[in-house]
């Protein structure tokens, strides 16, 4: 009681086990749970408007008097072994997050604190379904008693991982929530059509490892995403991106430059099209494209070009 007279205020836990919850919206835009907010018990909005006349007016009254902001600690937050199902009857769309577990710990808004969380997904739309993406994430976050500019998420590791083939692991931080700035690595491992099989259907292929380093500004306020690095490494060909991309327009405007070295010899491997024809050599571009003109312009160079007629 007396540190909730300071100002301060500590939660031991908050647990939720083996629940099911299921969100529904059907045909006509409605949710299962909108009967709840239709209830006597939720206010009008005359009451609603008539309780803020009056806060308003207390604020008013009390404006020289200092007041500190609460501190909230909460040591841990979990959920375990839970089950999340939405049906949107709308879009013909079931999403289930299934044996969901969370975990957040040392929760205040001027320490960091830790969040780790796990699901397998299961998504289905229209005749589109995967039955199967793990997720899992652990991460440690910042909110600098809710300075959003200093705020900060470190990614210690983010991995998808479709069908027990293919992994995508990402790591890094994402910093300044109000205009976002994202540093990333990710890890591709074993991209194959197997994996991609039940969102299309593509020639058989295989990719044993994509790198991708990343490094990119988003600009709120002006609907702006600056690419200040995107290097793209696959089978020792490498892709080098920078740009701008504006999506507050009716149509997205960008303007990307794009560096390419692409050898040949390493692709034999990837799919069975390819390896009769036993193609070597590089390939080396320099191109701009860009939402101004259809054409893409810039230079492309060709070093040792040679494949064969099966």
């Amino acid at each position: 009681l007396i540190k909730l007279l300071k100002g301060q205020l500590k939660v031991n836990r908050i647990a939720l086990e083996n629940t099911d919850i299921v969100i529904i919206r059907d045909k006509q835009g409605k949710f299962n749970f909108d009967p709840i907010f239709e209830s006597p018990m939720f206010k009008t909005d005359q009451e609603k408007e008539a309780e803020k006349a009056k806060k308003e007016q207390e604020s008013k009254d009390n404006e020289d008097e200092k007041t500190n902001p609460l501190d909230l600690l909460l040591t841990s937050t979990q959920l375990h072994n839970c089950n999340i199902t939405y049906i949107d009857e709308q879009t013909n769309m079931t999403v289930k997050l299934l044996k969901t577990s969370f975990d957040m710990k040392s929760f205040k808004f001027d320490n960091s604190f830790k969040i780790d969380f796990f699901t397998d997904v299961y998504l289905k739309l229209n005749d589109m379904e995967i039955e199967s993406l793990n997720v899992a994430l652990s991460a440690a976050a910042s909110l600098n008693e809710m300075d959003l500019t200093t705020a900060e998420i470190q990614i210690v590791s983010f991995i998808l991982r479709l069908k027990d083939d293919t992994t995508i692991v990402t790591k890094g931080t994402i910093s300044n929530f109000n205009n976002p700035k994202a540093n990333l690595s990710i890890k591709i491992s074993d991209l194959c059509s197997q994996s991609l099989l039940s969102i299309m259907e593509l020639p058989e292929f295989k990719v044993p490892e994509i790198d991708i380093q990343t490094l990119t500004n988003v600009n709120l306020d002006n609907s702006l995403v600056t690419i200040q690095k995107l290097d793209v490494t696959v089978l020792d060909s490498t892709i080098n991106a920078t740009g701008n991309l504006n999506y507050g327009k009716e149509e997205l405007e960008y303007d990307i430059n794009v560096v390419i070295n692409f050898i040949l010899d390493k692709i034999h491997d990837v799919t069975k099209l390819i390896n009769p024809y036993n193609p070597t050599g590089t390939i080396q571009a320099n191109l701009n494209v860009t939402n101004k003109s259809t054409v893409v312009s810039g230079n492309v160079s060709l070093f040792n070009i040679c494949a064969f007629t099966p």
